[in-house]
C-alpha cells in the first residue's frame, strides 16, 4: 500500500509539471518569423526550431502577449531595416526602446548588432517579465558584458542622451503627446508604432515639425508605422 500511495505521488507531481509547462496563457501562440531574419518563438517551445533565423525566445506571462501583434511585427521589420543602414554607415548603434513590453524589440536590436539597448517601460509588471526574457536570451547587461540591454522602469523624462534608433511601440495619442523627448532623445533613424490608420497623417505631421523626415511606411489592418530619419540641417 506504501509502495502505491508512493507511485500515485510521483505521478501527480509529473501532471502538476506538465500542468506548469501548459499553462492557460501558452494556449494559441507559436513561433512568428519577420522580416528576412528574426523569429519570435514561445519559451515553451524553444529549441524545437532549426534553421538559420535569429529566434528571440519570449515567455510573456499571463498578462502580456507574445509580440507577435501586427505594430511589433511591423517595428520589428523597420527595425532590421534600420539596423543594416546604421551599422553600415557607422557601425553598431545605440538603441532605445519607449514602451518596451516583454522585450522583443529591445532583444531583436542587440541580435542584430546594437552596442547596447535601454528599454523603457512604465509598468512594473512588463519590466519584471521583459527582464526575465532578457536573461532568457542572454542579452541583460550587467557589469561584466556592457553590450547588452539595460532594462529601466519609468517614463521618457528618466532618459537624457541621444540614440543613434529610437524606438517606440505606442498608441498614436501618446507618441504625440512625448514627441519632443523622443525627437530630442534620437540622433539619427526612429521608428514608431502603435498608429491607427487614421491618425497616421497627424504623427507625419508632427513629427516633421519636430526635424524628421518620413522615409517608410507600413499599414497592416487597421494599424500604421512610420520610419524617420532626423533631417539634415
Amino acid at each position: 500500500m506504501f509502495q502505491n500511495s508512493k507511485v500515485d505521488c510521483q505521478a501527480k507531481k509529473r501532471r502538476a509539471r506538465n500542468l506548469d509547462e501548459k499553462k492557460w496563457w501558452t494556449q494559441g501562440f507559436s513561433s512568428v518569423d519577420t522580416g528576412a531574419k528574426l523569429r519570435i518563438v514561445p519559451f515553451w517551445e524553444r529549441g524545437k526550431y532549426r534553421g538559420d533565423r535569429i529566434q528571440v525566445v519570449i515567455d510573456p506571462g499571463p498578462a502580456f502577449g507574445l509580440g507577435d501583434h501586427p505594430t511589433t511585427i511591423m517595428a520589428l521589420e523597420m527595425l532590421e531595416g534600420a539596423m543594416e543602414v546604421l551599422i553600415e554607415t557607422s557601425g553598431r548603434p545605440s538603441v532605445l526602446d519607449v514602451g518596451s513590453g516583454v522585450g522583443v524589440l529591445s532583444i531583436a536590436a542587440v541580435f542584430l548588432g546594437a552596442d547596447f539597448t535601454v528599454a523603457l517601460d512604465i509598468d512594473p509588471i512588463a519590466v519584471n517579465i521583459a527582464e526575465r526574457n532578457f536573461r532568457i536570451n542572454d542579452v541583460k547587461a550587467s557589469s561584466e558584458k556592457t553590450q547588452g540591454v539595460l532594462s529601466c522602469l519609468g517614463g521618457i523624462e528618466c532618459v537624457s542622451g541621444c540614440f543613434d534608433l529610437v524606438m517606440a511601440n505606442l498608441v498614436a495619442p501618446l507618441l504625440l503627446r512625448i514627441r519632443k523627448p523622443l525627437a530630442q532623445n534620437s540622433r539619427n533613424l526612429l521608428v514608431l508604432s502603435g498608429i491607427f490608420e487614421s491618425m497616421i497623417g497627424e504623427v507625419e505631421d508632427a513629427y516633421e515639425r519636430e526635424g524628421f523626415e518620413l522615409l517608410e511606411k507600413r499599414s497592416r489592418g487597421e494599424w500604421g508605422s512610420v520610419l524617420f530619419r532626423r533631417a539634415s540641417e
